[in-house]
């Protein structure tokens, strides 16, 4: 009963929040108008984004706990060449809080090694004149591959990790990368091409000095190949991943398809890694995950938009755990800043080892997120 309290309050916070941004988007003069016409016009974009989350989770002995997060993203064209660097700040979670304790179920939590920090700076451009496109430099190297129009995104989608990436992959953090892409090089079909440090800012502390340093003594490699195929109402993607950062090898295969009916939107993910390691950590972290199976829907309505995911994980082990995640949520469009969305997630890990923890089994956690664009 605490935890609905706290929730209803926040509920009511939040909204007054949410209300106060749309009363003050009127007042924007006519000066930062000008402002902000002059910014563009000079080939540089900012794009600020405030996100303040809620959660409370049937248990306890488990605090409730109100996060935020500021990205402050950067981009400059000229001519042919862009510029993108993406500034974070966000809070710290609460020790032994909803967000420390199921980490997968709020993956907009703790994404800065230190509570400020530089995320992304790299050059971007054309490939050629027919098409395509290459990156270099620091960059969240999730967003690289396995991509999907409706279950990317943290910020403004689902929460949990399993909605969006594939939970096989042993992504690293912000990293040094390389990608070249062209998603219609041969026709409908094309390719990704990735190669970045196998270690990130996370890995190295959030050391900028250390990024760089490839070797058997500091870290190693991730990189990935991807076939994207794409027609009217669909685009699917199948691909291959190493990361060479942690003995022995781990690497894996993935595919992904993204579906548009009259129904609405689906996306559909499957993953299976073939490194040779066990774990008893029932933490459903890339590494000791096995094998990623999930579904996500999407609908567009005439307020919002609606999801509704379902994911299932196997782990490593001689008696491997299974992991079962849904969520659904409503993103409520309360004007063009401002976006309120209530979420609820359940998440139970049953089933071998690592899986008799009480806290993982039948976790139902209820959420509300709160965006601001600036």
């Amino acid at each position: 009963m605490l935890n609905i309290r706290i929730t209803l309050m926040a509920i009511f916070c939040l909204e007054l929040l949410a209300f106060t941004a749309l009363a003050s988007e009127k007042q924007l003069t006519e000066d930062k108008v000008a402002e902000q016409a002059s910014i563009a016009s000079s080939g540089l974009t900012i794009t600020p984004v405030l996100t303040v989350t809620h959660q409370s989770v049937n248990k306890d002995e488990i605090p409730s706990e109100v996060l935020y997060s500021v990205d402050i993203e950067l981009d400059y064209q000229l001519n042919d060449l862009g510029l993108i660097m993406l500034l974070e700040h966000n809070s710290s979670a609460v020790d032994s809080g909803v967000s420390a304790t199921f980490p997968q179920l709020n993956s907009d939590a703790g994404t800065t090694t230190k509570r400020t920090q530089i995320s992304e700076f790299y050059v971007y451009g054309q490939l050629t004149d027919e098409g395509g496109s290459w990156q270099l430099g620091l960059a969240e190297v999730s967003t690289l591959i396995d991509t999907s129009a409706i279950a990317n995104d943290e910020v403004s989608q689902f929460l949990s990790a399993g909605f969006i990436n594939n939970q096989t992959i042993m992504f690293p953090d912000y990293a040094v990368s390389a990608r070249i892409q062209d998603l219609n090089a041969f026709g409908n079909t094309g390719y990704r091409l990735l190669l970045s440090s196998g270690a990130g800012m996370e890995e190295t502390n959030g050391h900028y000095q250390d990024l760089l340093l490839v070797s058997a003594s500091h870290k190693g490699t991730f990189s990935a190949v991807e076939l994207v195929t794409k027609d009217d109402g669909y685009q699917a993607n199948l691909g291959l991943w190493q990361n060479t950062n942690e003995a022995p090898t781990q690497s894996g295969i993935y595919a992904g398809i993204d579906m548009t009916t009259q129904l609405g939107d689906f996306n559909i993910r499957l993953g299976w890694s073939t490194a040779d390691v066990t774990h008893t950590d029932p933490d459903p972290e890339p590494e000791n995950i096995e094998q990623f199976y999930g579904i996500a829907f999407h609908k567009e309505l005439t307020q919002g938009s609606f999801g509704l995911g379902f994911n299932f994980s196997k782990y490593k082990g001689n008696e491997p755990a299974i992991s079962r995640n849904w969520e659904t949520y409503y993103r409520i469009n309360l004007n063009q800043h401002v976006y309120l969305t209530p979420a609820l997630q359940w998440l139970n890990i049953g089933q071998g080892e690592g899986a008799n923890h009480d806290e993982f089994k039948d976790v139902l956690l209820a959420s509300l997120r709160l965006e601001v664009y600036f």
